[in-house]
């Protein structure tokens, strides 16, 4: 099995489920697979408090933590392909016991015109410093690569100039990106985040922030809002490579807008488990019901000592309720497609995506202030489960279809009808709101191979598409295409 092909997700390692000498293996982002003697002896190793039905269906993606796999097909079969589709099928049918959906959305209904829209003049003078760099569009895509400091400029994705893979954790690329005003936040793992702010209709600014001592030597765990400004938590991550690294002394940071600066941030649910005590924070996400989840881990002499905890907030309360293993690892089911967001959903309805089949749209939004994963259907079929398509997709507020985009990879377009000429369909399509509220569509050039989209975002009329190059576990080149929507 290829584990860079998996439409749910990459876990991230290192809370009680580490590989111990045996080969580690994501199942379709449903569980940990430990391989010990070949691959005729499979097993799923759990915490001491997983129940058995658990142990498939409650590893799922972690949102706004662990970098996605994001990828097209996972290529499995027999027993393996069939294994998949059961987690699957076992993952989606605990996600009934998740908040009832609203009111359904006539089919015929039109998108409503912006109801807000982005403060476009205040969003050009964020900043008190002038950006880092500002870039002028045409008509013609922009591609770019993710390296030390500003972006590098690139004709294409085969010309970046990273050519050695890295596991993950330690590679750079787009770990999260959330919207932000009229534009985009984006953490760069092992860099620092990377600001895109609307300066007119074909201009993008650019600016960066990072605590190089800090972003440049840790994981990039996850990219959320607190108290309404986007912040970053950085964790040890040695889940592949195991560096000795102790947890981070400042371990998020959060952008003040006011300073045109990252300052480091104290999130009080994390204040019993500090870093000088060993404690290493190792995720936090939202879910749809609006609780947070974080874990935490110190390494002891054998296994380690883990913690989840729960609370009402991004970790603003200091009311932690621990969960157990097992619930934390439920609240990351997929949410199912009817709760979709209504910005989100009347783009995925005018997308005509196949509402029958099986497929995972992963949406960022300043509402929710991270990342949640929703899910279609309850296909139980080996094949289709395996290969379901993962959709990507990003708003800010449910009331306000202004910046919704949605994107349909190479993998999912054969689940729309074609948006291209006939015989030449493209790599990948974009739907997203115009400024009379209809929704359009771009298709976008196409990838080399072994090379995947693994976001999407908007930065005024502009299109952001995250991209990697990818094998397995390991990254090489990374960075992201500008392309205007105009």
């Amino acid at each position: 099995m290829n584990s860079g092909q998996c439409p749910f997700g990459r876990i991230l390692a290192g809370t009680g489920m580490e590989a111990g000498g045996t080969k580690a293996r994501p199942l379709c982002g449903l569980g940990v697979v430990f391989a010990e003697g070949g691959n005729d002896k499979l097993k799923i190793r759990k915490d001491a408090d997983f129940e058995p039905r658990t142990a498939l269906s409650a590893i799922i993606n972690a949102p706004s933590t662990a970098h996605l796999f994001r990828s097209n097909r996972l290529r499995t079969g027999g027993k393996l392909g069939l294994f998949a589709a059961m987690a699957a099928f076992l993952a989606l049918a605990a996600c009934s016991a998740k908040k009832p959906a609203g009111a359904a959305l006539p089919q015929d209904m039109e998108p409503p015109a912006r109801v807000q829209g982005a403060d476009v003049e205040g969003a050009r003078h964020l900043f008190s410093q002038p950006p880092d760099e500002v870039i002028r569009l045409d008509g013609e895509p922009r591609w770019f690569e993710f390296v030390t400091g500003l972006p590098r400029h690139l004709g294409r994705p085969e010309d970046a100039g990273l050519k050695e893979f890295r596991p993950w954790p330690q590679a750079m690329y787009a770990a999260g990106l959330l919207p932000f005003y009229d534009g985009l936040v984006v953490a760069v793992n092992r860099s620092g985040l990377l600001v895109m702010v609307r300066g007119g209709d074909t201009e993008v600014q650019l600016y960066t922030f990072t605590e190089a001592d800090f972003f440049h030597n840790y994981t990039a765990a996850a990219l959320f809002y607190f108290d309404e400004a986007p912040a970053v938590l950085l964790s040890a991550n040695d889940f592949f490579l195991d560096t000795q690294q102790p947890p981070p002394r400042r371990r998020a940071f959060s952008l003040n807008v006011g300073k045109s600066a990252l300052v480091e941030l104290d999130i009080p649910a994390f204040e019993p488990y500090a870093a000088e005590e060993g404690w290493n924070i190792e995720q936090i996400f939202p879910t749809f019901e609006g609780l947070w989840y974080f874990s935490a881990r110190k390494k002891t002499e054998g296994k380690g000592t883990s913690f989840y905890g729960r609370t009402e907030s991004s970790g603003k309360s200091i009311k932690i309720e621990e969960v157990t293993s097992s619930q934390f690892y439920s609240a990351k089911q997929p949410v199912p497609a009817e709760n979709l967001p209504p910005p989100v959903k009347i783009l995925v309805e005018r997308s005509g995506l196949a509402k029958d089949l099986f497929w995972t749209v992963t949406v960022s939004s300043k509402e929710d202030g991270g990342r949640l994963i929703f899910a279609n259907g309850t296909e139980a079929d080996a094949e289709k489960a395996a290969a379901a398509p993962a959709l990507y997709a990003a708003y800010e507020d449910s009331d306000d279809i202004h910046g919704a985009v949605l994107l349909i990879p190479p993998d999912a377009i054969g689940l729309i009808p074609p948006t291209g000429d006939a015989g030449n369909e493209p790599e990948a399509a974009v739907f997203f709101y115009d400024e009379n509220g209809v929704v359009r569509h771009r298709n976008l050039p196409p990838l080399p191979p072994a090379f995947f989209w693994t976001g999407i975002g908007s930065c005024g009329t502009t299109i952001v598409a995250p991209w990697e190059e990818r094998d397995n576990w390991h990254i090489g080149a990374a960075g992201f295409l500008l392309i205007n929507s105009l």
